[in-house]
């Protein structure tokens, strides 16, 4: 997270960072200084949980309210913010979902591109995320430990062609 926060102010980009609350309780740290540096801090639930698996609606429904929850309540005490945009894991978009989440005053956002998870090479993710790189878009990309170095050249590339394509980084709440 870090480094991901140096590379992006070296490019004076800004960013959202949709944050797990079992990370935020870990490192705390960490999210103090994604929000310092000026980051929109957003929900991504606690857990991390695939809500497309649950196939029982009242129990699915329980616990998404719940994980939304649990993870406002770790930001909340390191920064004193509540988030208002969530993203749910592995792009989960049910009608349920959405309409639960604005119940609690959040705006449920997903992305139009992202592929870092990939078994690809690396060039060739890269290559795949500047294909789809353009104005208005949201772009995907995991702080994902156990993938840094590659996450680290993702995020370069993308911030370098931005800057060739005269694109602005911002965040998700910022004006187009």
């Amino acid at each position: 997270t870090d480094k991901i926060c140096s590379l992006l102010k070296s490019y004076n980009a800004k960013a959202t960072f949709f944050v797990l609350g079992v990370n935020v309780k870990k490192y705390p740290d960490m999210l103090k200084l994604i929000y310092n540096d000026g980051h929109l801090v957003a929900n991504h639930t606690y857990s991390h949980i695939n809500f497309y698996r649950i196939k029982d609606r009242e129990e699915k429904n329980r616990l998404i309210r719940k994980e939304i929850k649990m993870a406002e309540d770790e930001i909340r005490k390191v920064i004193e913010f509540k988030p208002f945009l969530l993203r749910y894991p592995y792009g989960y978009s049910s009608y349920d979902g959405k309409k639960i989440a604005e119940e609690i005053g959040y705006r449920v956002v997903n992305w139009d591109f992202g592929c870092d998870w990939s078994k690809k090479s690396a060039d060739e993710i890269i290559r795949r995320y500047i294909n789809h790189l353009g104005a208005g878009k949201i772009i995907l990309v995991h702080d994902n430990p156990r993938r840094d170095l590659m996450i680290l050249d993702i995020l370069k590339a993308i911030l370098e062609e931005g800057r060739k394509r005269h694109l602005v980084f911002k965040r998700l709440d910022e004006s187009n």
